[in-house]
């Protein structure tokens, strides 16, 4: 009987030690904040585009890859150009610091008053290059 409760008063010790806090955040889960708007480090990244019937239509769209997630940049609604991001002359590891938001919605649709056939989903607002 001493034996059992030994070894319960030792496994519930061993069990209590292993259920530690972990403070680790994986990265971008939970960006840092400015201005109401969140700081993501990522890699921009083109991506060949395609039409529904599977062909290249001969333009590459901009992606921000954050962790293991690439995320479209729509930039009729970004404060950056394309052409901005382009100057910076990012290689393929290359890193870039922005304040935006993620948002989900059309992708090609820009003007509320002009609808047209959209990709959609979740894609990323660039209100600011930090580094």
């Amino acid at each position: 009987m001493k034996n059992l409760i030994s070894l319960c008063v030792i496994f519930l010790f061993v069990l209590g030690c292993g259920t530690a806090k972990n403070d680790d955040v994986p990265m971008n889960k939970t960006p840092e904040v400015s201005n109401d708007h969140a700081v993501y480090t990522g890699q921009v990244v083109e991506k060949e585009f395609y039409t529904k019937g599977g062909k290249a239509a001969g333009f590459k769209d901009m992606y921000l890859r954050l962790s293991v997630q690439d995320y479209f940049i729509k930039f009729c609604e970004s404060k950056v150009t394309k052409e901005e991001i382009e100057k910076l002359n990012l290689g393929e590891f290359d890193s870039i610091k922005i304040e935006g938001e993620v948002k989900d919605g059309e992708w090609d649709s820009c003007d509320p008053e002009n609808r047209v056939q959209s990709r959609t989903g979740s894609y990323i607002v660039i209100y600011a290059i930090i580094s």
